[in-house]
């Protein structure tokens, strides 16, 4: 059985850069490159029972449909490996190791695999499966603000988006609970859930997330006007607005969000409207992971 890989051919760095980096690891690999995340999927259905390991190249929107498609459980010993290629990549950043393509794609091929729970959020819609972050607020607003052609830009791009979006967003009413128990309640610029520990370009929303442990990281960040919120992002680089006033943090098992006209992202992509309920799903699958 050959290792397949799956590679995003519109990520940042290209083909080229991938197929070249896969010619020098000497690995026998099968390289597949589909043209729509609909082809993606079918790819990903056909080789997750015949594969030796299944290796995703492009950013966190290539990662979140391998948890999209796998996060039902049907196959938790597929051993998967990621390889950052794309403008995000933010999921990997939670993982302390190497950096240049060469050393992330020897991760991917070759490092011992650890059992991994993708999120999982509950809404009207149905359970959607993420991989790294789901977020409610003005990240929505982000999301479009991105998609719509600051995504170019990269996480400048993403920056731009979310001081515009603080700048003309108008704060939620909600209501944040962990395990039952209350975190907030009131006007809510953001509440963000993290298996993994970064967004929006390399900003530690959720700094004290586990992404192979079973539990989530919720922050959410009151509405105290407009200067308090963007001073608060000029800490995220490192993970200190924590220790702000205006957010409030916890971590457990299960998170709820209610309230009216809520909106969500999951990786980076549009999610639900309306109330979530967001947990760790089962294990989906065995992630290769930098040996410590």
């Amino acid at each position: 059985m050959a290792i397949q890989v799956i590679a995003n051919r519109k990520a940042g760095r290209g083909l080229a850069a991938l197929e070249a980096a896969l010619e020098r690891s000497g690995a026998a690999v099968d390289l597949m490159t589909p043209a729509s995340p609909e082809e993606a999927q079918k790819a990903i259905q056909s080789a997750r029972h015949t594969a030796e390991r299944l290796v995703f190249a492009g950013g966190d929107g290539t990662f979140h449909l391998a948890s999209k498609v796998l996060g039902d459980g049907e196959t938790p010993d597929l051993e998967v490996g990621f390889v950052p290629t794309g403008t995000g990549s933010d999921f990997l950043r939670s993982f302390p190791g190497p950096q240049n393509l060469d050393e992330r794609l020897e991760v991917a091929l070759f490092a011992a695999a650890q059992p991994f729970r993708p999120g999982l959020a509950c809404g009207e819609a149905g359970d959607r499966p993420f991989t790294n972050v789901a977020s409610i607020g003005v990240s929505a607003a982000v999301v479009h603000a991105v998609e719509g052609g600051l995504k170019r830009f990269g996480a400048f791009g993403y920056t731009i988006a979310m001081v515009q979006g603080i700048l003309t967003y108008r704060s939620t009413e909600m209501e944040v609970l962990i395990d039952g128990e209350p975190l907030f309640a009131g006007r809510g610029y953001l509440t963000a859930i993290g298996c993994g520990r970064y967004f929006g370009g390399g900003k530690m929303i959720t700094p004290h997330a586990q992404p192979l442990g079973d539990r989530l990281h919720v922050i959410t960040v009151a509405d105290e006007g407009t200067l308090k919120t963007l001073m608060a992002t000029r800490k995220l680089k490192d993970g200190s607005h924590i220790d702000l006033a205006i957010v409030h943090h916890g971590v457990g098992q299960q998170v709820e969000v209610r309230g009216v006209g809520l909106r969500s992202e999951l990786d980076g992509e549009l999610g639900p409207s309306g109330a979530l309920t967001v947990s760790r799903g089962v294990v989906a699958y065995q992630l290769a992971v930098p040996p410590r």
